[in-house]
């Protein structure tokens, strides 16, 4: 999260977040009932509003502080820096870091926001740990990420993988000058031997994987702002 870097940089990982930036940034912010659990488990959580976006702001900081204390201590640190994750789910439940696709798949999100995100397929994040721990000349920051595309097009592959949802039909797109998918370098990984999934592929088995946990069957009226999977 950088405003100051232009979308045609090539983000490597040379490139960190701007901490103030990310101080200054708001998300929604949840508090979470558990009072209430559906047979999904699902929990209830009450939107209180937003807060100041020290998530981004701590994982940048912390990642720092590892740097500095592995260096005092004579460590060779290696850092391996995943985008979201798609791909098979090992858990049971429903994460936070696939709600927005299957919000687009149920129907319960109709509006396309002005986005992009960055994707990488989770047997790729588990292997590219396995290839920095056994390399002895590994060491530094490393990219994990497939592609990085807008959310447009997201939409479209979910829609060509459902074409029996009518995906791309209920979506609303108003935005008239998309924003540019921010370019990066991998390249790190894959002078180790990492060999990245194509996300279409990824999101097929994503999708594989939602319908065998039954998720492709929840009501689209389903109020995923207050209905989120909890880490039971």
């Amino acid at each position: 999260m950088n405003p100051k870097r232009s979308p045609d940089t090539v983000v490597d990982e040379n490139c960190w977040s701007d901490v103030d930036y990310c101080e200054k940034t708001k998300y929604p912010t949840f508090l979470f009932d558990r009072s209430y659990i559906t047979d999904l488990l699902y929990v209830v959580c009450l939107d209180i509003g937003w807060r100041q976006n020290y998530y981004s702001m701590s994982k940048t900081i912390e990642e720092m502080a590892a740097i500095v204390e592995a260096k005092a201590r004579g460590i060779e640190l290696a850092i391996v820096i995943p985008a979201i994750t798609t791909g098979p789910m090992l858990q049971p439940r429903l994460n936070s870091g696939l709600m927005h696709i299957l919000r687009y798949i149920v129907g319960e999100k109709t509006n396309l926001p002005n986005a992009v995100t960055g994707y990488v397929d989770v047997k790729d994040v588990a292997q590219a740990h396995i290839l920095v721990y056994e390399n002895p000349n590994a060491s530094g920051r490393y990219f994990c990420v497939e592609r990085v595309i807008h959310r447009a097009e997201l939409v479209d592959m979910l829609d060509e993988l459902l074409p029996e949802k009518n995906i791309k039909a209920r979506i609303k797109n108003n935005i008239k000058e998309k924003i540019k998918p921010y370019k990066f370098s991998n390249q790190r990984l894959k002078d180790l031997g990492l060999e990245f999934t194509p996300l279409k592929k990824s999101l097929y088995e994503t999708v594989k994987k939602f319908e065998e946990r039954g998720f492709l069957s929840l009501p689209k009226d389903m109020d995923f702002q207050k209905l989120i999977r909890a880490s039971l």
